[in-house]
């Protein structure tokens, strides 16, 4: 199709006019549309992109940019290059380890029973009674819920004259993630002179005899033989 050609009465200032028209409407034809995801659209000339922003002329022949992740969709005319909106960052999350260190005292209550009958390699559950901090930062919670597992049973015999109990912390579970404990065998909790334990506290007691018991809701306190590292995960 041959160019449109002015008509050669038309004086300068006309042919300009009509040039104008000409090509206005020509890129009209070939206008790209953006639209945001505020439901903003754009009609104009799509010119690039970065990656993270698209420049677009208007018809006003302003040239935006636009962050690529507010884009929607963009319609280009043909021989027009398309930009997809960029997609969303995926979630890092930020792992910070915290170390209890050895000689750190858990006071925690017995939420199961044990006795001098009990098998060795019975599992007892307890829980922690206040919040373990390390370096100023709290890393585990009180009633952070720790598993503990009875080591050795010394029954009571001509040889010995009384039975005993060999318990020790294994586990805990702190922010969900569980943390291997190696402690030493537990020692009964006594609160300081003048000091009301708390409600359900110190109520129950170890019971001592030829097969000494330790009963659900009694207070014991071991001491970290290792350090005991935490991950906490924002």
């Amino acid at each position: 199709m041959s160019p449109v050609q002015p008509h050669p009465a038309l004086n300068p200032f006309a042919r300009l006019l009509l040039f104008a028209t000409i090509l206005g409407l020509s890129a009209s034809a070939r206008a790209d549309t953006l639209t945001l995801k505020n439901g903003t659209v754009i009609n104009g000339t799509y010119l690039n992109s970065t990656g993270e922003s698209l420049r677009f002329q208007t018809v006003t022949g302003y040239v935006e940019t636009i962050p690529a992740a507010e884009v929607l969709s963009l319609t280009t005319s043909p021989g027009t290059a398309a930009v997809a909106p960029a997609a969303a960052a995926p979630y890092a999350p930020t792992v910070t380890n915290i170390t209890i260190p050895a000689g750190t005292v858990l006071l925690v209550q017995m939420m199961d029973g044990v006795s001098a009958k009990s098998e060795p390699g019975t599992v007892f559950t307890t829980k922690l009674q206040y919040d373990l901090v390390a370096n100023g930062v709290v890393a585990a919670r009180a009633g952070t819920i720790a598993y503990g597992k009875i080591l050795g049973v010394t029954q009571a015999g001509p040889a010995v004259g009384k039975s005993t109990l060999d318990l020790r912390l294994t586990q805990m579970v702190a922010n969900g993630i569980p943390v291997p404990l190696l402690t030493g065998s537990f020692t009964p909790h006594v609160e300081p002179a003048g000091k009301k334990a708390a409600a359900g506290e110190g109520a129950a007691s170890l019971y001592p005899g030829p097969n000494p018991s330790i009963p659900a809701g009694a207070l014991l306190e071991f001491t970290l033989q290792q350090p005991a590292t935490v991950s906490m995960v924002r």
